[in-house]
């Protein structure tokens, strides 16, 4: 993902029932700007596996859906059903949306991990190119219960680590490092107008190992950039 780079075409993947006149889900849904072809396909089956598969066969740039279901309480087994059905496209970025796309601010966990670092160089690009301020947050656990990765001094590291990285493109970082539990952290720094960009869960997706990126992703009511993992 660079900041220079600018989407040519839009492909829209709906089911066969969709209406292509402007109906309920016809693209006259669509406020695309003019500059953007848009490329509207129709699928028989699954309209998930249609998406994964136009973007197994084309050069994608973005992955895009709507909001994935909340993971909450029994909603735990649809949130890691939906994460695991794009365990085919980790080499392209998922955007989980849940918003118009006029977003407020670019928010990224301050991890000194091959993931975290990934998601922090994306969203140095997206804050670079859209001009929105970036936001790193940081969680630390409570002193009973923290490790040698989780501790104030790591996260200060961290957001110390990405402040250096944005310098480079003239980018300043607000750097929140909060105290608890990294999903509940992360669901009250966001907005409804932020981008979270996070790396992509690690290791098979169950309802049991969601993990802090998979239940953030399906919690917080903004929308989620989900970055593959470096090879």
């Amino acid at each position: 993902m660079v900041a220079a780079s600018r989407a040519e075409v839009l492909t829209v993947v709906a089911g066969a029932t969709s209406s292509d006149d402007g109906g309920e889900d016809g693209p006259g849904r669509l406020d695309v700007p003019g500059e953007i072809d848009t490329e509207w396909l129709t699928v028989d089956g699954n309209v998930r596996e249609g998406l994964l598969a136009v973007a197994a066969e084309q050069s994608v740039g973005v992955i895009t859906s709507g909001g994935a279901p909340s993971s909450v309480g029994l909603g735990r087994l649809a949130a890691a059903r939906f994460l695991a059905s794009y365990g085919a496209a980790q080499r392209t970025p998922l955007l989980i949306a849940r918003s118009g796309g006029d977003y407020t601010e670019i928010m990224v966990p301050a991890r000194r991990t091959s993931s975290g670092e990934a998601a922090a160089r994306a969203a140095i690009d997206l804050a670079v190119g859209t001009g929105k301020p970036l936001v790193a947050v940081a969680a630390v656990a409570p002193a009973f219960v923290a490790t040698g990765t989780d501790t104030r001094e790591a996260a200060s590291e961290a957001a110390a680590w990405l402040r250096e990285e944005a310098a480079v493109h003239g980018l300043g970082v607000e750097a929140r490092i909060r105290q608890g539990n990294p999903v509940r952290v992360i669901a009250g720094e966001v907005g409804p107008g932020t981008l979270l960009v996070m790396g992509s869960p690690r290791g098979p997706i169950g309802p049991l190992r969601l993990g802090v990126t998979g239940l953030a992703a399906t919690r917080v009511p903004c929308s989620v950039l989900l970055v593959p993992r470096p090879t």
